[in-house]
């Protein structure tokens, strides 16, 4: 029950991490405010590496670390370029995660083995779905043409990462259901042995009692 609802957390946390700036940047269909922007998708770029970070040394499958080595240097490119470009237009940047990106760290961070592997997609697929939507906004209707630039450059990326991470969630959930149905063939195997002991000893005490 406890990981059930540690699940939910981090889900809900790392889905919030990204969607709380994307939600102010989209208030209206009008033009995006770029500082808004910047400040929003900087928090959210160092939220994904340490995220990643975090996943590259804990993570128990090789294909998450890899996955997370990936998202380390994609998303550390993009965060170097995004400062670079602010730094220039004097537009500020945040130098540290939101409290929500913090809060779903310390989430993932009390986990272990295949649960966390299982619940750091489930954070990408969230936190890259928003960053998609926050990014796609940018590139529409931002205002300065060099981060609506940026914006149209890193889409790509983002998109990738999306895809990847949906196909590793899917494969956490074939293998926990995989797992699943071994534990409960296990069970039944051992039930049986159980029943089939029981029965031979029963046996045993009739032909005793006969």
């Amino acid at each position: 029950m406890m990981r059930w609802m540690m699940s939910l957390a981090v889900v809900a946390i790392a889905a919030g991490s990204w969607a709380a700036p994307a939600a102010r940047a989209q208030e209206t269909k009008g033009p995006i405010n770029d500082q808004l922007f910047t400040m929003a998708a900087s928090a959210a770029g160092m939220a994904e590496v340490s995220a990643s970070q975090l996943a590259a040394d804990r993570a128990s499958s090789e294909e998450i670390k890899k996955f997370a080595q990936h998202l380390i240097t994609d998303h550390a490119k993009a965060n170097q370029e995004l400062t670079g470009l602010a730094a220039a237009k004097r537009i500020a940047v945040l130098t540290s995660p939101e409290v929500s990106a913090q809060a779903a760290m310390e989430c993932l961070a009390g986990l272990r083995g295949e649960d966390f592997d299982r619940e750091f997609v489930k954070h990408q697929v969230a936190a890259h779905m928003c960053a998609v939507q926050l990014f796609e906004a940018e590139a529409e209707r931002g205002r300065d043409a060099d981060i609506k630039a940026f914006a149209s450059r890193t889409l790509p990326t983002l998109r990738e990462h999306l895809r990847m991470a949906r196909e590793h969630a899917q494969r956490e959930r074939r293998e926990a259901s995989k797992g699943r149905e071994e534990r409960k063939e296990s069970e039944h195997r051992e039930h049986a042995k159980d029943r089939e002991k029981s029965e031979r000893k029963e046996s045993k005490d009739r032909e005793k009692s006969d």
